[in-house]
């Protein structure tokens, strides 16, 4: 692990290593989804939450640029500080419309903002948004689980691979991207039945529009192009998603 001045960043960026197993990995996780509350606790209950020994934690905390637990809450309360001003100073002069005009532009029908506001309605509602699918689309949503984290919503990867899919709690939002569908139509057993056999909400991000009986909600990136044009829409889409609920819940 390398030394960063951005460390809810390099955090997440650890985090977001769903394929490998290792005590890294493991920390980043934890402390990522716990990241707002942390500067609360003592260091007796992050062990707790934690379930490592004070050793290893004092090694992770070393290797990311800290002495001890106390200057790690210190720099959290200081970074959030900093990131809700920019968050807030990025977001007041953004303009939708221009979003807006690249995406449509992209799609073959304009884009439909009720959907978008549902979209956030859904992600408020939940305590957790866990999203599964195709890497080369969740490694899109890197700024996005940044900034919902600053709003104190999280978002977590997940694996679909058997033995490191992320069993989602009672209240999460569940989210399915797959360009074609083969994630509803060619999953193995254990994420049919830790994923799709729940009762949790699903909204489903796919290529076109795709009808399923495990999902709740769909949404289509309306694209013929599976890489180009989908993924430019995926990207931009997120970043409109953020917007909004940022107007929606956050702003004042």
């Amino acid at each position: 692990m390398g030394k960063t001045n951005l460390k809810i960043e390099y955090i997440l960026k650890a985090a977001n290593n769903i394929g490998f197993d290792n005590i890294d990995t493991y920390i980043s996780k934890i402390i990522f989804e716990h990241y707002n509350k942390i500067p609360t606790y003592t260091l007796e209950k992050m062990l707790s939450i934690l379930n490592v020994s004070k050793p290893k934690f004092k090694a992770y905390l070393n290797q990311i640029g800290y002495k001890n637990f106390t200057a790690f809450k210190d720099e959290i309360i200081f970074e959030k500080i900093v990131r809700i001003k920019q968050i807030r100073e990025r977001y007041d002069k953004f303009e939708k419309g221009k979003i807006l005009s690249v995406i449509n532009q992209l799609r073959k029908s304009p884009i439909d903002m009720n959907d978008i506001d549902g979209i956030c309605y859904e992600i408020n509602k939940h305590d957790r948004f866990i999203v599964y699918g195709s890497p080369t689309l969740l490694n899109l949503l890197f700024d996005f689980q940044v900034d919902m984290k600053m709003f104190d919503k999280t978002v977590l990867l997940s694996s679909v691979n058997n033995g490191k899919i992320l069993v989602p709690k009672n209240n999460d939002l569940i989210g399915l991207f797959t360009a074609t569908g083969r994630l509803l139509g060619c999953c193995d057993a254990k994420f049919q039945e830790v994923v799709l056999d729940t009762k949790n909400t699903k909204i489903l991000f796919s290529k076109s529009q795709i009808n399923s009986e495990y999902i709740d909600f769909s949404f289509s990136m309306d694209t013929d192009n599976d890489y180009y044009e989908m993924h430019y829409v995926f990207l931009f889409l997120f970043d409109l998603i953020k917007t909004r609920y940022y107007e929606l819940y956050i702003k004042e």
